[in-house]
């Protein structure tokens, strides 16, 4: 059995309605008492659509037969990557490259295309999930949102792609 505090972290994210308990039960169980993990897992469950808001309430939409939390949160965080456009998938590895923190001055170095759009793309990363801004003065500094973050996204690169960026 779960401590009470990761069920009660489970319910902060869920929500408590009681129709979620067997969602909230599942995740607890699955995810083995790790927070990032169960953020992860919620984060995946919010954006596949089995739950949905009418008028202020949340509501479970066959979430059995939609989701089931993949064995390690370096797979759900692999497959959050896969759903980025292309674009922002290239941004996110060149990134990974330059380090877990980095720069938006030394990003644009690495980053030869998209100069002009780059700020808006590191803001649409942080908001998925993916990026933090750390710092804005004197210059702007982004840096992965966790380590298991930077780690999937660089080691998803192949070797002679890492080498030459």
């Amino acid at each position: 059995m779960r401590t009470d505090w990761f069920s009660e972290l489970a319910s902060a994210m869920l929500g408590r309605e009681p129709h979620l308990q067997p969602l909230r039960e599942m995740l607890v169980e699955k995810t083995g008492g790790n927070p990032f993990f169960l953020l992860e897992c919620v984060r995946a469950v919010a954006s596949s659509g089995p739950l949905s808001e009418r008028g202020g309430v949340v509501t479970l939409e066959n979430w059995r037969r939609e989701f089931t939390v993949p064995p390690t949160v370096q797979t759900l965080i692999s497959a959050r990557i896969d759903r980025l456009d292309a674009a922002d998938q290239a941004l996110l590895s060149r990134a990974a490259v330059v380090g877990q923190t980095f720069s938006h001055a030394l990003l644009a170095r690495v980053v030869t295309d998209r100069r002009e759009h780059l700020l808006g793309a590191l803001n649409r990363l942080a908001q998925a999930g993916f990026l933090q801004r750390t710092r804005v003065v004197p210059h702007v500094e982004f840096s992965f949102k966790h380590a298991l973050i930077h780690e999937v996204t660089y080691a998803s690169l192949p070797r002679n792609l890492r080498k030459t960026l």
